[in-house]
């Protein structure tokens, strides 16, 4: 009888037992390693290191990428503009080995990248404890590798480079008086023998010793130090995916994609004060697509949409930094441009309130480039929320969350029209109004009408969840309290979600007047996700509005929508084989080897798609109430443990043969704990911080 799912999770949650091999095989040589876009090369990270493999067999060319390596050059500045530049490359050549093999395992259970060439192993690690690199050679050729340390190729940067003592190193340094403010990097290489080298890096970000830091520290290591640094790194590793796991031997695309999610985003996102942009710390191209920026319309919020529901919260300890550091400015633009309190985003921002669009032709909006849309601060709201809800952690609310919600409030009791007895929100465009085509005014007046768009439905999602998280607050903590009354009065008299026919189905419309349809994009369905507005409980005639968009809009391999579009059919209960199949459809076609989705914008934000898909179909929860399985095959095996409920709650289970089991439930507060089962009623149980619940299997019999 083959061992329960649900034990070998458990046993997985041990640190003395590590049984995963989640690992990427990658076989052909690169060919999108440089890109201004996604690479894909073979990707490794620390969190704010990150190592992407590209080059030839002959010539293998590692790039390093530094999450807070930015040239902070505002796009105000005249000749280009600013954004995330490469860190350096680390080149190994070894003239005996010019044949075509390329074998690499991106080893995603250790952040460890193995290569094999002919007879030449190479193994990269970046350590997970500091920000240094140990290069691993092996096979009869080590001794007449060449390996070289270069820095960066990014323009405007003035670099000095030396070989000293046995030891390569160079320092980078972007300090010119049009920056809003310096980066300087500096890295040195050390050849310990003929098979071990050590990398270290360090910035100005850092330490003011950023200069000295890695060559004391490569002249500090020895192999042995080397030999425990390693162990540390797995054991960091090994302590991060004890959180959580997601385990379906039947389907390991599902399990694969699931840990890559995981992965990933900690390869990135470990550097609180530089959070992962467009492409996170992946850069390999010296001015990387739209300069790696934070895009506050989606793609900077979705890459974080997993971490709660995933058990990661650590991972979005930056997420709200350059949203706080953006404050002051989004202050002036509420008052200056809006002519309202609190704060009014563009779609574009970037760390320590850098600017990195700036649009002459736009008259309308004083040269920034808000592309007609109101709702970018708002969606930033999003991704604090779900941390909020998942960990009900009060410090996080009190500290972040609510004044990031009060400004969001305030903007909008100024700028909504209170009129025929509801808050009408005007001239708030549903899709990008792209004012930054000159003449574009003159050449296409249908195109400029967006922008007197009327209601549009992600902003009335938006300000839905604003409101209510804010009285929730208020409830909880006091937060607030003298203002439940206005934020009820608004939350109760926003408009509805605008529908309309559409080829004899009635389906969710983008505004009430204005741009009623676009055939690309889920901005009509972001309202349900992740604004969270529907789900499985909603009112019968909404939900079935929800199920006919999603499958009206049919935006399964949308470039642009495929970090909304699969969880929200997940959250709204469509054919939960329909979703899996449709996901896997979209990994075969627009999936690196590396586990990065290639679509033209920005690469970090479908690196959770399968997660935060996979999470919804196993776990939601609404109104305080959780369901188990809610939407996943009853033919398809699957076990998970640790997944994170709303109100704090770790839950741990297995479906077998159809039957739901072992379901265990840790308790992080004290309140009362409500589960849907299958049957509709409702077990409850009042339950205690730290306690654990066991629900009979008998309960989920169906």
């Amino acid at each position: 009888m083959p061992r329960s799912l649900i034990v070998l999770l458990l046993m997985l949650a041990l640190p003395s037992l590590h049984a995963m091999k989640h690992i990427a095989v990658i076989n052909t040589v690169p060919h999108a390693t440089p890109s201004k876009l996604t690479p894909d090369g073979a990707v490794a990270g620390n969190g704010d290191v990150a190592l992407i493999w590209g080059g030839t067999p002959a010539k293998h060319v590692i790039y390093i990428g530094k999450s807070d390596f930015w040239e902070a050059l505002p796009a105000r500045a005249g000749k280009g503009k600013g954004g995330i530049r490469p860190f350096g490359t680390i080149e190994i050549t070894v003239p005996e080995v010019n044949g075509k093999d390329w074998h690499i395992e991106q080893d995603m259970d250790i952040a460890q990248l193995r290569g094999t060439f002919g007879s030449l192993n190479i193994a990269l690690t970046p350590l997970t404890t500091e920000n240094t690199i140990l290069l691993q050679l092996s096979g009869p050729k080590t001794s007449v590798a060449s390996v070289t340390l270069r820095p960066s190729v990014a323009k405007r940067l003035t670099a000095t480079t030396s070989n000293d003592d046995g030891m390569q190193s160079f320092t980078e340094v972007f300090d010119s008086p049009a920056l809003e403010w310096p980066t300087c990097g500096a890295a040195c290489l050390r050849k310990l023998s003929d098979s071990l080298y050590v990398i270290a890096l360090a910035t100005n970000h850092e330490s003011a010793d950023w200069k000295t830091i890695p060559t004391n520290r490569c002249r500090s290591l020895t192999a042995d130090d080397c030999q425990s640094l390693l162990q540390r790194h797995a054991d960091w590793w090994r302590d991060f995916w004890s959180k959580s796991a997601v385990l379906c031997p039947s389907k390991p695309e599902i399990e694969l994609n699931w840990f890559a999610g995981q992965y990933l985003l900690a390869c990135a996102a470990r550097n609180p004060n530089f959070p992962p942009g467009l492409f996170g710390n992946f850069i390999t191209a010296a001015e990387p697509g739209w300069g790696g920026d934070y895009h506050m319309n989606y793609n900077y919020q979705a890459t974080f949409y997993a971490a709660t529901s995933s058990n990661h919260p650590e991972l979005l300890d930056g997420y709200h930094v350059p949203l706080e550091e953006f404050m002051p400015t989004g202050r002036e633009f509420a008052r200056d441009i809006a002519h309202c309190h609190g704060i009014y985003y563009p779609v574009s921002i970037a760390p320590k309130a850098l600017r990195l669009e700036y649009n002459q032709w736009t008259e309308e909006e004083h040269g920034e480039s808000f592309l007609g849309q109101k709702s970018d601060a708002a969606f930033g709201a999003v991704v604090m929320v779900m941390r909020w809800k998942g960990t009900m952690d009060q410090n996080y609310a009190t500290q972040h969350l609510y004044p990031y919600l009060r400004e969001l409030a305030d903007f909008w009791k100024d700028y909504l029209v209170f009129e025929d007895g509801r808050f009408n929100d005007h001239r708030d465009a549903a899709h990008e109004v792209p004012f930054y085509i000159p003449d574009f005014r003159k050449k296409y007046p249908q195109a400029v009408e967006r922008e007197k768009d009327m209601n549009p439905i992600l902003s009335l999602g938006l300000l839905r969840m604003i409101f209510q998280t804010l009285i929730e607050l208020a409830d909880e903590y006091g937060l607030g309290k003298d203002q439940t009354g206005e934020w009820s009065h608004i939350l109760n008299h926003l408009p509805p979600f605008p529908t309309f026919v559409r080829e004899g189905k009635r389906i969710f419309r983008l505004t009430e007047k204005g741009h009623e349809w676009v055939g690309g994009n889920a901005v009509s369905l972001q309202h349900i996700y992740p604004a969270g507005q529907i789900r499985m409980d909603s009112p019968a005639e909404l939900l079935e509005i929800a199920r006919q968009s999603i499958l009206e809009t049919d935006r399964w391999m949308d470039g642009n929508g495929t970090s909304t579009v699969y969880p929200a059919a997940a959250r709204v209960g469509i054919d939960p084989q329909l979703i899996l199949d449709k996901l896997s459809e979209h990994a075969k076609r627009f999936q690196f080897p590396n586990m990065m989705f290639n679509h033209g914008g920005g690469g970090m934000e479908n690196v959770a798609v399968y997660a935060n898909t996979i999470n919804e179909m196993l776990l939601q929860s609404n109104h305080g109430v959780m369901s188990i399985f809610p939407n996943w095959p009853k033919t398809q095996d699957i076990a998970f443990y640790n997944l994170r409920a709303d109100g704090a709650y770790l839950v741990s289970a297995e479906q077998k043969d159809g039957i739901i089991r072992n379901v265990r439930i840790v308790c992080e507060r004290t309140g009362c704990l409500k589960v849907r089962l299958p049957d509709g009623s409702l077990f409850t149980q009042n339950v205690q911080s730290g306690e654990q619940i066991t629900i009979p299997d008998s309960r989920f019999a169906r």
